[in-house]
């Protein structure tokens, strides 16, 4: 089986992009035939049911009405997404609240769960040039706007789990 790192690696991307929808017909595990090489986590793949996916283009342009502020609107749509996975005697657990749960009863995991160690930009950098190059015409600019509103504040919040700080999501 994948080592528990592999696991707390799958938490950690799950709670950075808000992916809601982590289940066992959607993640798997790539294993040798004969076992000469260390089972692991496949790929990840399905995930669409994140960053602002509940959200027609109609309603992304309400969000932006007089009056609303989109940084109430992140917190709010970050506080209410919440994992498939949950955190035993906690019940129904958003992400942050999940990673929290795991680091309060094993801190060793810390380093495991920091996938942001090592990567040369912000993870809203990397996405905005993805968005600029390769999805330019797939993603209106509207939603590129939201989901980089979104990923950026959902990396502040995770930075504040991993120190064990209390978040706002």
């Amino acid at each position: 089986m994948p080592s528990f790192r592999s696991s707390t690696e799958l938490l950690a991307f799950d709670a950075l992009i808000g992916n809601n929808d982590r289940h066992f017909f959607n993640w798997g595990v790539i294993c040798h035939q004969t076992g000469r090489h260390i089972s692991r986590f496949s790929p990840i793949f399905d995930t669409a049911r994140a960053l602002i996916w509940k959200h027609s283009e109609a309603s992304l342009s309400k969000l932006e009405e007089k009056g609303r502020r989109p940084a109430d609107q992140i917190r709010k749509y970050c506080r209410e997404s919440y994992s498939k996975i949950g955190a035993t005697g906690e019940g129904r657990v958003n992400h942050f609240a999940l990673l929290a749960s795991v680091l309060n009863r094993n801190p060793a995991t810390k380093t495991d769960f920091d996938i942001l160690v090592g990567i040369d930009s912000e993870p809203v950098e990397l996405l905005k040039n993805l968005l600029k190059g390769e999805f330019a015409r797939l993603i209106s600019p509207l939603r590129q706007t939201w989901i980089c509103r979104l990923l950026e504040y959902r990396t502040e919040q995770f930075r504040l789990t991993i120190q064990g700080e209390p978040t706002n999501a």
